[in-house]
């Protein structure tokens, strides 16, 4: 079966995944669900990428500050096309 890898650039996080010790607080909480999924689908990873190697979501996330509420992209804005192609490269 095929990996599903998520990436974040939070070491933090991926430490937290993969101990067996868990934060008593909300942060916690949703380690305890990622835990719990990992062990139902064996093919889940979570691994830490660098900032610089994931421009794309480092892109999106100051995008999504520009916007007071959730937001839904109907399209990929230009800005995020050119760095999309470019790690697609």
């Amino acid at each position: 079966m095929t990996s599903v890898i998520f990436e974040t650039d939070c070491k933090l996080i991926v430490d937290l995944v993969y101990s067996p010790i868990v934060p008593q607080n909300e942060i916690g909480d949703i380690i305890t669900s990622c835990k719990h999924l990992m062990s139902v689908h064996n093919s889940y990873v979570v691994r830490h990428t660098r900032r610089q190697a994931n421009m794309v979501a480092h892109s999106i996330d100051r995008a999504s500050l520009s916007h007071p509420s959730p937001y839904i992209f109907d399209y990929v804005p230009d800005y995020l096309y050119s760095i999309i192609i470019n790690e697609m490269a």
